[in-house]
């Protein structure tokens, strides 16, 4: 099984979280947890590519590209590859949400 860099960043984070609550007062694995720890929300299990996001929001990868181009959809970009913070997707979605009030027919 193959992983990624990401990956490898966030076992090895949670590797030295468990090792600190069982040994709180090494300094040297301290620093190195804060070198290495993923940035708070940010991890592989909430970052998605356009495929990934297709399915979570059950549209065309097509239309995940025009939600990006045309809508101002967040995205990362590292390179040519496009990523999207799941986090920054639903607080986005958020702001697209219309709001009908109940009218009375009569």
């Amino acid at each position: 099984m193959t992983r990624s860099i990401e990956e490898v960043r966030v076992i090895a984070g949670q590797i030295v979280q468990e090792f600190l609550k069982e040994n709180p007062d090494k300094t040297v694995i301290r620093n190195l947890a804060k070198r290495i720890a993923p940035e708070p929300g940010l991890s592989a299990n909430n970052i998605m590519n356009v495929q990934k996001l297709a399915a979570y929001l059950q549209c065309s990868r097509a239309q995940v590209y025009r939600l990006k181009d045309d809508q101002g959809m967040p995205f990362l970009q590292i390179g040519r590859m496009v990523r999207f913070n799941q986090k920054d997707i639903d607080a986005w979605l958020k702001t697209k949400e219309i709001h009908h009030a109940m009218q009375k027919k009569g």
